[in-house]
């Protein structure tokens, strides 16, 4: 009998681990194969195998010019919630159709059928490449492993206005980092989590800033699935910005800076605000110098469609920002 207990004992608390742990591995990203040197490469985070359209991982590892440096990138300049790292991806671009990017990876544990889970992550608004902010924001569960792909256009399954647990609030502050929070009870063994925005340009709500056409960004961290509301309670603490690595001194008045259109069928305008020497560098995904400028009025016309840097000195600072050129 004694024997038994002690058994019953042992399953238990196993059962009680399990069900504590977060099933998220990696979770914040901060464990990497090999640091990143470039856009695109979301699969550098440990784990993180599926990629649908090239999502991006960021890292303090990285350096500067690499444009997935931590917390000055070539998309805005944000701090982790917390350590070294986050992912991005583009959640809406109304070009060239509906685009979207999705990434994810394999859970550690299949979900339980009828189990309540709590789900966190944590947005914010890459202000450098998006022109408007978006809902629908959040996860899908799969039993279908998407690999480590570049597929196009996005699967069809993907993108048909189901999610596992989304968010019904446009999320607009670039600023601080947004925590959203939730539960979803299990109706499959699933195994894969994906992250993005599940929902067509038809049943997705928009707020733009500027211009005509909406592409929206977002930078995420701490994801969290726990059948233990506590597990996910993750709380922003020390991060990268904290030991000053990274870190550039900048001046908010120069910081004022806007570009638009962004996306640009051909021209960009960019307007500062109390600049006295300007200068542009444009270059291509690969890191090649396409042109240079130093007028705030850069005709990319002649440039094929796809996505360019503009590396800007303002003064004494530098600053980087991703403009999507289209026809």
């Amino acid at each position: 009998m004694k024997k038994k207990l002690l058994l019953f004992f042992i399953i238990l608390c196993g059962s009680l681990i399990i069900n504590a742990q977060n099933l998220v591995p990696n979770p914040s990203f901060e464990i990497y194969d090999t640091c990143p040197n470039s856009t695109n490469q979301v699969y550098r985070a440990t784990g993180w195998n599926i990629d649908i359209n090239s999502s991006d991982y960021y890292n303090s590892c990285a350096t500067y010019y690499s444009m997935v440096a931590v917390p000055n990138t070539g998309s805005g300049y944000q701090c982790p919630a917390n350590g070294n790292a986050y992912c991005g991806f583009t959640a809406y671009r109304k070009i060239q159709g509906q685009y979207r990017e999705y990434f994810g990876r394999a859970i550690s544990n299949p979900l339980n059928i009828g189990q309540k889970y709590f789900i966190s992550f944590k947005l914010s608004l890459a202000e450098g490449i998006s022109n408007c902010a978006i809902n629908n924001l959040g996860i899908k569960f799969s039993n279908v492993n998407y690999g480590d792909t570049t597929l196009l256009p996005v699967p069809i399954p993907v993108m048909d206005n189901t999610a596992s647990f989304y968010t019904n609030v446009i999320i607009s502050d670039s600023l601080y980092w947004t925590t959203i929070s939730g539960t979803y009870i299990a109706d499959s063994s699933y195994q894969y989590i994906l992250i993005g925005n599940f929902f067509d340009n038809n049943n997705t709500d928009t707020s733009l800033f500027f211009g005509t056409w909406c592409q929206s960004y977002y930078f995420i961290d701490d994801i969290c699935v726990s059948a233990d509301s506590l597990t996910c309670v993750i709380p922003n603490e020390s991060n990268v910005c904290d030991s000053g690595v990274n870190i550039f001194e900048k001046n908010p008045v120069k910081e004022s800076i806007t570009i638009f259109p962004n996306p640009t069928q051909g021209k960009i305008f960019i307007k500062t605000n109390n600049i006295n020497y300007f200068s542009c560098l444009v270059f291509n995904m690969v890191g090649i110098l396409i042109k240079t400028s130093n007028e705030p009025i850069i005709d990319l016309t002649e440039l094929p469609i796809g996505l360019y840097y503009l590396h800007m000195r303002l003064d004494d600072e530098i600053t980087i920002r991703k403009i999507a050129l289209i026809k």
